[in-house]
């Protein structure tokens, strides 16, 4: 059986945590034998530490009840201290946290810590502005927090009263273990040319240069602690989120005992309390999914709602029939097309031969293209124009534009002379003079929809404007709730939730917000959206091509009829004139 830590003695209820520390703290101020056993009760277990030594501030609730209160951790609290503990030898780690649990808190606590119980530690605590890391009387700020501790602690406990703490702007030193806190707000190079034994860099998700930050840091310590709320799928914290080799803590609102009161789940199975349903009437989804689910995606306003994306899930996505590899000549010539289980190419249909399908139906094809460095994918959609049904995907992040476009244009001879659409912007500059070069011309030219009679232009290709990719953005999103285009790629679904409306009539990929892309590329993420809603534009287009009336049959035996010859055999008199 494992021996009794301290901790085990100390009560967790509020009323009787605070009659233990009155108590506790009375007997050792004239029992010196009784500080030293509690100095080393201390030092040999920090929840003992916290749990009896350590304070918290609520300024809410009723005027009589003290602002200043015994901080007492909870389970998940109690899990996070000791995990910090155990990864400041040399591990990083993200905090995905609601809010009111207490995390930056707890980092403090830890750091402090061993700022007073351990020789020679070196902290920086930083955050996003100056005045969040140390401002005189500003509760906010990371300095206070760390005062507020010392300013409540006893006497023979702490040492800022007893030793002579030196306590300057942005800086704590401890004479008697020769360790030091240091402050820093978010400047490009923090940190460089440091040695720190732990970096505290509070709600990441806010810094403006956090990738450069990471950069500086890197060398500084082995052990970066990021906590932080989310604020969308992009930026150095999520970049971090999903990196496997990164260990992370989630601290999410119902892990909180007081507002899991009454836990239940909703008719979507999401869970919910009183205490959930009563902050939601007070602000909305989006912040309910910043500050209390941690909610990446939530966090964001998403363009293509999770009612649809699911939807589309459940009732038209399916794994493709075929992969295959294509095989094409440096002409742009289609040769052949072989199955291959790491083929790009994959297809939601039954190749017949040589030829896609039992019939030439009218494809189309559209197409997103990247500089080919393997930052982002280049794309094609391909696509049955008549029942709007996505038959075909073909994603590479390593190919050249020129390349791509000669690949194009082979899939769209096999496809029997598939229509042709892709951006035009950037690497689909290279792109577009290839294909015109291989002599393909059943392809899309610029509209200009902003003329009196819009019309079509002699530049081919779709130009990326805002206002361009609104409109494209928001017809394939109609086309989607419609049917009228139907997705099976799982993996172009999965892109469709990474695009936000930002204001200003802009949708963008949330990449293109935050990104450490060195290509330039930032927007050109979440490519197979592009593609496929390109090949919607062209299957529209196609659509409103075949509801025109045709004209009408004239007999030459009607008025019309004979006038219509009269006029003939008159303009070819006048010709011979």
């Amino acid at each position: 059986m494992d021996p009794k830590k301290p901790s085990d003695i100390v009560p967790g209820g509020f009323a009787e945590n605070l009659v233990f520390r009155r108590n506790l703290i009375r007997r050792a101020a004239a029992d010196e034998s009784l500080q030293r056993d509690l100095r080393t009760a201390c030092r040999l277990d920090p929840i003992f530490y916290i749990n009896t030594f350590c304070w918290g501030y609520n300024p809410r609730g009723p005027q009589r009840q003290s602002k200043i209160q015994p901080f007492i951790l909870f389970d998940c609290q109690r899990d996070l201290v000791l995990d910090l503990v155990s990864a400041i030898p040399g591990e990083d780690r993200l905090i995905v946290k609601a809010r009111d649990m207490g995390v930056t808190f707890l980092c403090l606590f830890v750091f402090e810590w061993l700022w007073k119980f351990y020789e020679y530690q070196s902290f920086l605590v930083a955050s996003w502005k100056e005045e969040l890391v140390d401002k005189p009387g500003n509760p906010k700020s990371l300095f206070w927090k760390i005062d507020l501790q010392h300013r409540y602690q006893p006497s023979w406990l702490n040492p800022t009263i007893e030793r002579g703490v030196h306590r300057t702007y942005m800086h704590l030193e401890n004479p008697e273990t020769h360790s030091v806190f240091d402050g820093e707000s978010s400047v490009a190079n923090m940190a460089r040319g440091d040695r720190r034994t732990a970096i505290l860099n509070d709600e990441y998700a806010s810094w403006p240069d956090a990738y450069r930050i990471d950069y500086a840091q890197a060398d500084a310590t082995h052990c970066r602690i990021w906590p932080s709320t989310p604020s969308g799928p992009a930026g150095a914290f999520y970049d971090h989120y999903l990196n496997p080799a990164i260990k992370k803590m989630r601290m999410p609102w119902h892990l909180h005992p007081e507002k899991a009161r009454g836990l239940y789940r909703n008719a979507a199975g999401k869970l919910r309390s009183p205490a959930y349903d009563k902050q939601l009437a007070r602000t909305s989804e989006r912040q309910m999914a910043i500050e209390w689910e941690c909610d990446f995606q939530g966090a964001s306003h998403r363009f293509y709602h999770e009612t649809l994306l699911e939807r589309i899930n459940v009732e038209d996505v399916q794994p493709p029939i075929t992969r295959a590899a294509v095989d094409f000549s440096p002409e742009g010539r289609f040769l052949e097309a072989h199955d291959d289980p790491d083929g790009a190419l994959l297809l939601w249909m039954v190749v017949a031969g040589r030829k896609p399908g039992p019939s030439p139906a009218p494809y189309a094809i559209g197409a997103d293209i990247s500089v080919g460095t393997g930052s982002s994918n280049s794309c094609l959609s391909i696509v049955n124009r008549v029942t709007g049904e996505k038959v075909g995907e073909y994603a590479t992040p390593r190919i050249d534009p020129t390349e791509f476009a000669r690949l194009a244009v082979a899939l769209a001879a096999w496809f029997h002379d598939a229509f042709l659409i892709w951006e035009a912007n950037g690497a689909g500059i290279g792109f577009g003079r290839e294909v015109i070069r291989l002599g393909h011309r059943n392809l899309y030219y610029r509209v200009q929809e902003d003329r009196l009679v819009p019309g079509a232009t002699d530049r081919p290709g779709w130009f990326n404007t805002p206002s361009a990719a609104f409109l494209l953005h928001s017809a394939y999103r109609t086309a989607l709730m419609e049917k009228r285009f139907v997705n099976r790629s799982f993996d172009a679904v999965t892109e469709l939730r990474d695009y936000c409306y930002i204001g200003d009539g802009q949708v963008r990929h949330a990449g293109s917000e935050a990104s450490d892309d060195p290509t330039g590329a930032k927007s050109a993420h979440g490519d197979r959206v592009i593609a496929d809603a390109l090949a919607c534009m062209a299957c529209d287009r196609h659509a409103t091509m075949s509801m025109a009336e045709p004209e009408p049959v004239v007999s030459p035996y009607s008025y019309q009829g004979r006038r219509r010859e009269w006029e003939r055999c008159r303009d070819e008199s006048k010709q011979r004139w």
